[in-house]
């Protein structure tokens, strides 16, 4: 077998509001980044804590049909 062939192909996403399940199975599963919710380079909303919930609650509002959060591979 050749290193090619043992290597999956990676297929890249936008992360949409119909993807938001898979972009939050994603960060909440064991290992996962679920401490940042790739909220670490954006501004949080004025007045937020920079807790996980926040963050993750920031990004979600982020996502929307004509504006791309994070891609899923």
């Amino acid at each position: 077998m050749t290193a090619a062939a043992a290597t999956p192909a990676l297929r890249f996403e936008e992360v949409t509001p119909e993807r938001w399940a898979d972009f939050e199975s994603l960060f909440e599963s064991k290992g996962g980044p679920k401490n940042c919710w790739c909220m670490v380079w954006r501004a949080l909303p004025s007045g937020t804590r920079g807790d996980k919930a926040a963050k993750k609650q920031a990004i979600m509002q982020r996502t929307s049909p004509d504006r791309e959060a994070a891609l899923l591979i």
